[in-house]
């Protein structure tokens, strides 16, 4: 389900999925760039820096001085980005929308069912939203 939001000043209309994003589960991994292009800057931070890390780490690999220690590093890394990966498709979309309503957005007066829902599922508060 989808609902559709409406900025107070351009009239610009967004839709945005209610529940799992499966853009955030495969691409957020990319250097947290959808997070950073929804504008959730902490989560896409938190991402280049797990990238960067694992980049490192791979690199670091192909000296001849690479020991056990590093692989469990390395596995540690790429665990860490895979269940935050999961986190952020599971909450991206609530986060996305918290966010585009604290910013000047709202829900468009057509679409009440899905404005409905989405309060129920980003649990707002009915009289702040």
């Amino acid at each position: 389900m989808h609902v559709i939001l409406k900025h107070k000043n351009t009239g610009e209309l967004k839709e945005l999925n209610i529940g799992w994003s499966w853009s955030l589960l495969f691409l957020s991994s990319l250097f947290g760039l959808p997070l950073f292009l929804r504008n959730l800057n902490f989560h896409g931070t938190c991402l280049l820096v797990l990238s960067v890390m694992a980049y490192l780490a791979d690199w670091s690999a192909l000296l001849p001085a690479s020991s056990e220690g590093l692989q469990v590093v390395q596995g540690l890394i790429a665990l860490a980005t895979v269940l935050y990966s999961f986190f952020m498709a599971f909450r991206g979309n609530r986060l996305t929308g918290i966010n585009m309503l604290a910013s000047g957005w709202e829900f468009c007066e057509l679409d009440r069912t899905g404005a409905e829902h989405a309060r129920g599922k980003w649990q707002l508060d009915t009289a702040s939203a």
